[in-house]
């Protein structure tokens, strides 16, 4: 439909590239992914790509890329005294509030937005989750689960606050900012110190994380860790660790239906995984060998399955299991209420390239 390219900076900023984007009431939103850059966040008219609005945040240490929720635009700069959650009008890109939070060099994952709180996951050493409140910001509370140092957030639902911190499962009262005691995961470590991940709620009363911590090599938002981990279940009635995967996967999984979808390497397998146990259902891997390896996430339709290889983006028929379509690059991926799948381009990391493509 259109692509959509960042425009380079002047002052030799080293990334280069975006973080993952967000959809929402027919804008698509877009940071860029800086290291002491010039932060701006996007809005872009999904119809077209022509940009809404833009909002300059200044030279900033690090950007995180964006949440939409409610007519509301997040994004959060970390480092040092320049630590804040911005909140932005989504139709207009005015400022509605700054919060503070603590970080040093952190780089984070999206805000996670739930009801009338927004979380971000940080904090001067690591470990911390911050809940804000929507209507302006006031802070709520702060979490100290320890752990993971950054490239982490939190999963939400109407009582609970979920935090993985590389060997545990942290289950948070929503109201008061509170923690039962954490679920432990017997694949868990402490090696490293990013977390690469979120925490995935399940349709059976279930989280599903992965395993320990990771490492990208690389002091950016958008630039995919190297290591592999299993994926591990935590039950949320009985407050148990329930199963871990038999193998070790790479992509950001995809929970629908009853099964998870997730891909790996070494060998290279695209898993679609029973949510009760965790064993495979079935797998796919690209045909033609020129294919080497999976990347970034998963997205799951009623009836499609998006993945991305090195090479390109595939569209699986989940009923065939054979690819109905391909685009010739691969990418982040993300979908819109108005049926547009969203690449942003790079296997490993952005290239600070947005293409877009109008779904049937």
């Amino acid at each position: 439909a259109w692509e959509w390219q960042r425009e380079p900076d002047t002052n030799g900023e080293p990334i280069g590239g975006i973080n993952a984007v967000v959809t929402g009431s027919g804008r698509v939103y877009v940071t860029k992914d800086v290291y002491f850059g010039e932060g701006i966040l996007h809005a872009l008219n999904e119809s077209d790509g022509t940009e809404a609005w833009r909002q300059s945040l200044g030279t900033v240490p690090a950007l995180s890329p964006p949440a939409v929720k409610d007519g509301i635009a997040y994004a959060a700069v970390t480092g040092h005294a320049d630590t804040f959650l911005w909140a932005f009008d989504a139709d207009t890109g005015t400022l509605l509030y700054k919060s503070a939070f603590e970080g040093q060099w952190p780089h984070i994952l999206a805000p996670t937005v739930h009801g009338d709180q927004v979380y971000v996951g940080a904090g001067y050493y690591g470990g911390k989750t911050y809940a804000f409140l929507t209507t302006d910001g006031a802070p709520a509370w702060v979490n100290d689960a320890g752990g993971a140092w950054d490239m982490f957030t939190p999963a939400a639902d109407d009582h609970t606050v979920y935090h993985y911190n590389g060997s545990a499962l942290h289950l948070i009262d929503r109201t008061t900012g509170l923690t039962a005691a954490p679920i432990d995961d017997p694949f868990g470590s402490t090696l490293h110190n990013a977390y690469h991940g979120a925490p995935v709620i399940g349709g059976r009363n279930n989280v599903i994380a992965y395993a320990g911590l990771a490492f990208s090599g690389r002091a950016s938002s958008n630039v995919e860790q190297f290591d592999q981990r299993v994926l591990s279940s935590f039950h949320i009635g009985t407050e148990t660790h329930e199963w871990s995967t038999a193998h070790a996967y790479l992509t950001v999984p995809a929970v629908a239906d009853g099964v998870i979808y997730a891909a790996r390497n070494d060998p290279m397998s695209l898993d679609a995984m029973d949510e009760a146990t965790g064993d495979v259902l079935w797998s796919w891997v690209p045909p033609g060998g020129e294919d080497t390896s999976y990347h970034r996430n998963v997205v799951v339709t009623r009836n499609l399955l998006f993945v991305s290889t090195d090479k390109a983006v595939y569209a699986l028929d989940l009923e065939t299991r054979a690819p109905v379509w391909t685009y010739p690059e691969p990418g982040m991926l993300a979908i819109s209420a108005d049926r547009t799948l969203y690449i942003a381009t790079g296997a490993r990391e952005s290239d600070g390239r947005l293409v877009a493509i109008a779904l049937q």
